[in-house]
C-alpha cells in the first residue's frame, strides 16, 4: 500500500534490500535479535500445557471411578500415583520434554527474528521457514502497545505491538504489527525508547480514586443472573456455581480497577488497563483524532467520568476517572487543536 509516498507492505527480500540501498544515506541500526536465552525463557510457556495435561488425567481418573473404563491410561495413572516420588519424576520428565519441544518450535520460528531502523523506517525481518520482511514508516506509527498476558507474567515477559496506518483504495486503516513476540519487560521498554525516542516511556503512576471501585462493583452482570436462574431451576444441587462465579467477578473487577494507571507528558499519554492480562498503550497527542467523555448517573453522583481516546478506527478508554482529571486531560488535548 502507498500512503503519501510511503511504502507500507509486506515485502520480499529483494525489495527490502533495494529500499535499504536507497536509504544508505542514513545508517541502519539493528536494535534486536532473538537470543537463545529468550528462546529458552519463551519455551517455559510450555509448562502450562503440563498443568492442563495433569488436570485432564485427574478428571479422567475421577470419571473412571464412576464408569470403570479400565483403560491403559487408568492403569498408568494407578502406577504413577502409588508414590509421591514416582509422580514427581513423571511430572519432571513431562516438563523437560515440553520445554525441549517448545525450544525447538521457537528456534525454528524465531531463530532469525530481527528489528532494525533508520531515520525514516522501522524494519522487521523474520527469516524462518517462510521469509517475511515488513517496513513501517515512522510517520505512519500511531500507537505502541505493550501486552503482558497472564501466561507470561510469572516470567516478566511482554509482547510489543505497533499500530500503524495503511492506505487502501478507499480509505486509511489501522494495522497491527508484531514488533517483539516476547521479551523481558524492562529490556522491551528500553528497546522502544531506542527505536522511537519521542515515545519516551513514563510509567503510568496516577491511579483511580476509591469511588471507582464502588462504581465498578455495582455494575450489573446479566450473565450471572442467567447462570443463577438456570442453575437454581434445573440443577439446584450445583448452587455453589453462581457463588463461585460471583466471587470471580468481584476479584476481576477489583483487580481491573487496581491495575488501571495513567499518565501523560507534553506529547504522549500512557494508559495501562486490563485485569489479569494488563496492557500498556502509548499514544502521541497528535494521533488522537477524538476525545469523548461519558458520564453515567452513578458516575455523576460520585464525580467520576469515562474518557475515550479515539485513534482513527481504534480507541483506548479510561474508566471512572475524577472529573478534575478529565478537565486536565481535555485541556491537554485542546492544546494540539490550537496549534
Amino acid at each position: 500500500f502507498i500512503n503519501n509516498g510511503k511504502l507500507m507492505i509486506l515485502m520480499d527480500k529483494n525489495k527490502l534490500q533495494q529500499d535499504l540501498k536507497r536509504n544508505n544515506d542514513t545508517p541502519l541500526t539493528i536494535h534486536y535479535w532473538m537470543t537463545r536465552m529468550e528462546i529458552f525463557i519463551g519455551s517455559l510457556h510450555s509448562l502450562y500445557s503440563i498443568g492442563l495435561f495433569l488436570l485432564f488425567i485427574g478428571i479422567f481418573y475421577k470419571i473412571d471411578d464412576i464408569f470403570s473404563f479400565n483403560t491403559p491410561i487408568v492403569n498408568l495413572v494407578d502406577i504413577l500415583t502409588q508414590s509421591i516420588f514416582s509422580f514427581i519424576i513423571f511430572t519432571l520428565i513431562l516438563a523437560l520434554i515440553a520445554v525441549f519441544i517448545g525450544m525447538i518450535i521457537l528456534h525454528i520460528k524465531y531463530r532469525h527474528y530481527e528489528v532494525a531502523s533508520d531515520q525514516h523506517d522501522i524494519y522487521i525481518s523474520k527469516r524462518s521457514t517462510n521469509e517475511q520482511y515488513l517496513t513501517i514508516p515512522r510517520s505512519a506509527l500511531q500507537c505502541i502497545t505493550i501486552e503482558k498476558p497472564i501466561t507470561q507474567r510469572p516470567f516478566q515477559l511482554v509482547t510489543i505491538k505497533l499500530d500503524y496506518v495503511t492506505a487502501t483504495y478507499t480509505s486509511e486503516e489501522i494495522q497491527t504489527a508484531l514488533l517483539i513476540p516476547f521479551i523481558q519487560e524492562q529490556r522491551g521498554k528500553q528497546l522502544i525508547e531506542e527505536i522511537q525516542p519521542d515515545y519516551c516511556i513514563q510509567e503510568p503512576s496516577l491511579s483511580l480514586a476509591g469511588e471507582a471501585y464502588f462504581v465498578e462493583l455495582i455494575q450489573p452482570s446479566y450473565l450471572l443472573v442467567i447462570v443463577t436462574f438456570l442453575i437454581m431451576f434445573f440443577w439446584p444441587e450445583l448452587w455453589f456455581v453462581p457463588i463461585l462465579y460471583a466471587l470471580y467477578l468481584i476479584v476481576k473487577r477489583v483487580v481491573k480497577t487496581r491495575q488501571q494507571y495513567y499518565n501523560w507528558s507534553a506529547n504522549v499519554i500512557a494508559i495501562r488497563s486490563g485485569a489479569f492480562s494488563p496492557t500498556l498503550h502509548l499514544v502521541k497527542r497528535e494521533h488522537i483524532t477524538m476525545l469523548q467523555i461519558h458520564q453515567s448517573w452513578i458516575q455523576r453522583k460520585v464525580k467520576l467520568a469515562t474518557c475515550q481516546l479515539t485513534i482513527r478506527n481504534n480507541s483506548v478508554q479510561l474508566n471512572h476517572v475524577n472529573e478534575s482529571v478529565i478537565e486536565q486531560l481535555y485541556d491537554w488535548f485542546v492544546q494540539q487543536e490550537m496549534k
